[in-house]
């Protein structure tokens, strides 16, 4: 079988997402990338073979579909495992390979055999890694995009500050994904989808700067929701002797539940109790409690 065509595509989401909502989700967050490739496309230069690149763009998730149960509720805990889930899923409907590899090497800026081993991942020890232009092209312009709730778009900067808390390696890698692609233009795309760009919140320190003390309530089994300043993105850390535990919700999205109480402490990120009315609060800011 060769490249399927837009129509084709369309029907594949169709026959697997589990609900509409999966469907809308994944499949209009596949249509940016798409978008975002095209223009990267055009705009660098790049000898790609756009045919390929946007049909890979458009097939890159499709494994998010089997993370869902009977009721529509995503397995976030599983999450990294949708690029192979993806992967098999494509080889199933007779796929080539070629379009196979976008949903198994397009996370973050690539996964090596070393990064499962080293940090324990939930993957065959292998390297999930672009390969040819179009894995990168459609790799990078996936970077620009997230489906959180609500679904939003990042800039290069705040992807860029994002990135630098997996190591030096990944800053890397993405820097020479942009010297070769260069930056999107965001603007018209969050226009038209009627989504927010997200990038160094106003009246933020600079990116990497350490925010003032943060004072954490204390209470049994009190959850918090956390996000990065720069992109709004959840990830996990260690405070001191102070561990906390990465959980899953499907209405809050991912939060973190303590298991002791944490210190005030310089925290790089913004905290809210799950279910308070309060406004997000910015890091450089006391809590007042």
């Amino acid at each position: 079988m060769g490249i399927p065509d837009d129509a084709a595509i369309r029907a594949l989401h169709e026959r697997h997402a589990p609900t509409p909502e999966a469907l809308d989700a994944v499949f209009t967050h596949c249509r940016i990338v798409c978008e975002i490739a095209e223009q990267l496309h055009a705009s660098s230069g790049d000898d790609a073979d756009l045919s390929l690149v946007r049909a890979g763009a458009l097939l890159h998730d499709v494994g998010v579909y089997r993370l869902y149960d009977a009721a529509g509720r995503l397995d976030h805990e599983r999450y990294i495992w949708h690029g192979l889930l993806g992967h098999e899923l494509l080889g199933a409907e007779g796929l080539p390979e070629a379009l196979c590899r976008f949903a198994s090497h397009h996370t973050g800026v690539g996964i090596t055999r070393a990064d499962v081993l080293r940090q324990q991942l939930p993957l065959p020890p292998a390297d999930y890694l672009a390969e040819t232009p179009e894995e990168a092209l459609v790799m990078y312009a996936d970077k620009f995009h997230t489906k959180t709730a609500p679904p939003a778009f990042l800039t290069p900067a705040a992807y860029a500050a994002y990135v630098r808390r997996f190591g030096a390696q990944q800053v890397a890698a993405f820097a020479a994904l942009r010297a070769k692609f260069g930056d999107p233009d965001l603007t018209p795309l969050s226009a038209a989808y009627g989504q927010r760009v997200l990038g160094d919140l106003p009246g933020a320190p600079a990116s990497g700067a350490m925010p003032s003390v943060v004072r954490v309530k204390d209470g049994p089994g009190l959850s918090w929701r956390r996000q990065s300043p720069s992109t709004g993105l959840p990830y996990s850390f260690m405070v001191s002797s102070v561990t906390l535990l990465v959980t899953s919700s499907r209405l809050q999205g991912p939060v973190l539940r303590s298991k002791s109480r944490p210190k005030p402490t310089h925290l790089p990120v913004i905290l809210r109790p799950v279910g308070c009315s309060r406004n997000w609060m910015a890091p450089w800011y006391t809590a007042p409690w």
